[in-house]
């Protein structure tokens, strides 16, 4: 896949961070690489969950949810799911679209009113300038997964280079 090859080509790593939502060729570089590698999805979905929180995700289509499900379903996180709902957007919209955060907003709130959401997951990295306004007006949570990705990738490679000496 392309993703093989891109993380291929770059040798000096301490983590890999696949950042698209779907974590497309993650399982694959997990096993191809000696580094801890993070999707973006799954690092989202596993903070989403902490603590047994109900959480609701802003995908882009309908065709995207029946592919998150799938992966909520592997992750055995069905139970903890409120609902996801689509923004029916772009990748480009997502990014670049002034009325993104309206529905964001409209949606998330749907989320949390309507299913009980008590935490929100940006369906697309797209989405992450968006992070901080959304979370300010739904009053809840809002994980970018980009960011929890990378928050896990820094933890795991300051682990990797611990060292005990006594």
């Amino acid at each position: 896949s392309m993703i093989l090859q891109q993380v291929s080509a770059e040798q000096d790593r301490d983590a890999i961070v696949i950042a698209c939502y779907s974590d497309p060729g993650l399982a694959q570089c997990r096993e191809q690489f000696d580094v801890p590698v993070f999707g973006m999805q799954d690092s989202a979905l596993r903070a989403a969950a902490r603590g047994d929180r109900r959480f609701g995700v802003l995908a882009l289509s309908d065709e995207s949810i029946v592919r998150h499900l799938a992966y909520i379903d592997a992750l055995g996180l069905r139970e903890l799911l409120a609902t996801e709902l689509p923004l029916n957007i772009s990748v480009a919209q997502s990014a670049g679209d002034p009325q993104t955060l309206d529905k964001v907003v409209a949606t998330g709130r749907r989320l949390v009113e309507e299913f009980g959401a008590e935490v929100i997951v940006l369906g697309c990295a797209g989405m992450a300038a968006l992070q901080a306004p959304a979370e300010q007006a739904l009053s809840v949570p809002v994980i970018e997964p980009a960011r929890a990705a990378v928050t896990e990738a820094i933890g795991a490679s300051a682990e990797s280079r611990v060292r005990l000496f006594n």
